[in-house]
């Protein structure tokens, strides 16, 4: 395993433990971080929902899940799996500076960009 992949592991395992407390503290004490964003601007942002969503998943609450959050529950799954890959096999496609990954970026930005304004626009 090379530095670069022993690293984003290392990583990903200290965030996982952060969003793992973070889980615990809600189911705890029925406290979470707002969304600053909404409370500014009366406006969704694209992770509004981001938390109800994870927890109705760790409740197997799929259905609410979706409704929750419905742009993160499905890219979600999805980068989680290029995390792992990323991890695993370190592929070249995968590189901050490939085409691919170029591509990828721009494709889900543009997708979170159009999530934002429809949710906002339809009240969902």
């Amino acid at each position: 395993m090379k530095d670069s992949q022993k690293k984003l592991l290392k990583e990903t395992l200290v965030c996982g433990g952060i969003l793992g407390a973070y889980y615990v503290f809600i189911r705890l004490t029925g406290l979470s971080i707002p969304c600053f964003f909404q409370e500014i601007t009366g406006m969704k942002c694209p992770g509004c929902g981001l938390t109800s969503m994870c927890m109705h998943f760790a409740k197997a609450e799929y259905s609410a899940a979706f409704h929750a959050n419905p742009l993160m529950f499905f890219l979600g799954p999805l980068l989680a799996i290029v995390l792992v890959l990323k991890i695993a096999f370190d592929p070249k496609w995968l590189g901050s500076s490939s085409k691919p990954y170029k591509a990828a970026t721009w494709a889900v930005l543009g997708i979170t960009v159009v999530f934002w304004v429809t949710r906002n626009l339809l009240d969902f």
